[in-house]
C-alpha cells in the first residue's frame, strides 16, 4: 500500500490507515456484534439526538472536504453523516459482519473505513488523485466517475474506491471473501491519533468476530 505524493501536496493532513487481514470468515450477522451495534447506537442517541446534525464539527468538516474535491455533500452525503442519521433513526445498516465492523468504526471514530476483497485487487493498491475521466460500477450498481482531483484508491487495473463516490462493486466484500484490505481515511481536521485508533479498533473487532490474522498494517501521510 502506498500514497501518491500529489495527494499530500493537494490535501495536506490526509492520513490513510490500512491493514491486510487473511483467513477471515464473513457472516450475515452474529448476536455479539449486533449487541455492540445496539450499544453504540444508544451512546450516539444520548449524545446527538438533541443536536442539529449540520452543526456537529466533524460533520461540517467532512462536508467541507467533499466540496474541496468538487462534490456536493447535500446530494451525496459523507458516510459519517449518513451513518449517524441512520443510527439516530434506529436503522443502522446490517450488511455482513466485516462491513458492519467498518461502518461502526466510521461512526465511532469519525474516520471513513472501507473494506475490500484483497484477492480481487491487482498489484499494489495506491491512494492517488483521479487524473482522467474513468467510470466504474459502485456497489449499488451505478456507473459513476470521480471528479478530476478527487482522492481515489486504485490498483494496477481499476478504481477500487473514490473518497466521495464510494466503493467499487468489483472488490466488494461477499460471503466468499477470505482475505480483506482495510482502509481508513480522515478529513484533515481529524488527527492521526484518531485514524490509528479506528484502525486498531477495526483490526481487533475483525479478529474477534471474523477470525483471521493481520498480515501487514500501517499509517501513511
Amino acid at each position: 500500500m502506498k500514497i501518491d505524493s500529489k495527494v499530500l501536496e493537494t490535501y495536506p493532513g490526509l492520513i490513510t490507515g490500512y491493514a491486510v487481514v487473511q483467513g477471515i470468515k464473513v457472516e450475515k450477522k452474529i448476536p455479539d456484534l449486533e449487541e455492540m451495534k445496539r450499544q453504540i447506537g444508544e451512546k450516539l442517541k444520548a449524545k446527538y439526538a438533541s443536536v442539529s446534525i449540520l452543526e456537529i464539527p466533524e460533520i461540517r468538516a467532512y462536508r467541507e472536504f467533499y466540496r474541496a474535491q468538487g462534490a456536493d455533500p447535500s446530494k451525496r452525503r459523507p458516510p459519517t453523516e449518513y451513518l449517524l442519521r441512520r443510527s439516530l433513526e434506529g436503522r443502522f445498516p446490517t450488511i455482513n459482519t466485516l462491513v458492519d465492523i467498518a461502518l461502526l468504526a466510521t461512526i465511532e471514530y469519525w474516520v471513513i473505513v472501507g473494506v475490500y476483497d484483497f484477492d480481487k485487487i491487482k498489484g499494489e493498491p495506491i491512494v492517488t488523485l483521479a487524473s482522467k475521466i474513468e467510470t466504474f460500477e459502485t456497489i449499488d450498481g451505478k456507473r459513476i466517475n470521480p471528479e478530476i482531483g478527487e482522492i481515489i484508491l486504485r490498483d494496477s487495473e481499476k478504481i477500487v474506491a473514490g473518497y466521495t463516490v464510494g466503493d467499487a462493486r468489483a472488490t466488494m466484500i461477499t460471503p466468499e471473501t477470505k482475505n480483506a484490505l482495510l482502509v481508513c481515511w480522515n478529513t484533515p481536521s481529524i488527527g492521526r491519533e484518531q485514524v490509528e485508533a479506528a484502525l486498531e479498533s477495526v483490526m481487533k473487532n475483525v479478529n474477534q468476530y471474523c477470525g483471521g490474522r493481520v498480515e501487514v498494517s500501517g499509517v501513511l501521510g
